[in-house]
């Protein structure tokens, strides 16, 4: 088994790298005349959250956003494109940068022959393709829990996400 703050090391250097590359994005979002889309992914849930993180606060919090979901050529999950959009909007409006929701615009998109996506526009133009895993919902909020072996799930401020959302779901079910 790997000692706990060897974990917390590899995964504050790969959060590092990846804020260096997305550091490129968050140049590019305050000159309009900066045509790069950013491709990233698929990573896992700290990637996610810099990613969206990185987008949010370089954003003016007036401006629109406009995130278009597509599934990927081999995802058959009935609903994922949904989950995923929620989390972006439960995210941006809940968890972090507390975004007006009337600044976000979400849509379903048609089916991509690769990864499943997430497409992100700023200001009319395509800013950041977040490529996601086959199948997996859209993974962010705390996650980096107290003790680090915690459930995902278990962290309060994760409930609102999926695929905490389900768990919560079926116990009011009972």
């Amino acid at each position: 088994m790997i000692p706990l703050s060897l974990l917390r090391i590899i995964s504050f250097f790969s959060v590092l790298c990846l804020c260096l590359l997305i550091s490129g994005f968050a140049v590019a979002a305050q000159d309009p005349s900066d045509d790069r889309v950013h491709v990233i992914g698929p990573g896992f849930c700290q990637d996610n959250e810099v990613t969206l993180d990185v987008i949010a606060q370089n954003t003016p919090a007036d401006s629109l956003l406009i995130v278009i979901a597509r599934l990927g050529q081999k995802e058959a999950r009935a609903g994922l494109n949904r989950r995923r959009l929620h989390n972006v909007r439960t995210f941006w409006t809940e968890f972090r940068n507390k975004r007006k929701p009337e600044t976000i615009i979400l849509a379903e998109g048609e089916r991509v022959k690769d990864h499943g996506r997430l497409e992100v526009y700023v200001g009319g133009k395509l800013a950041v393709i977040l490529k996601l895993k086959r199948d997996v919902d859209l993974i962010v909020g705390n996650c980096y829990p107290d003790p680090l072996e915690a459930p995902f799930c278990s962290v309060k401020s994760n409930r609102n996400f999926y695929p905490c959302l389900d768990r919560n779901q079926s116990r009011k079910g009972r």
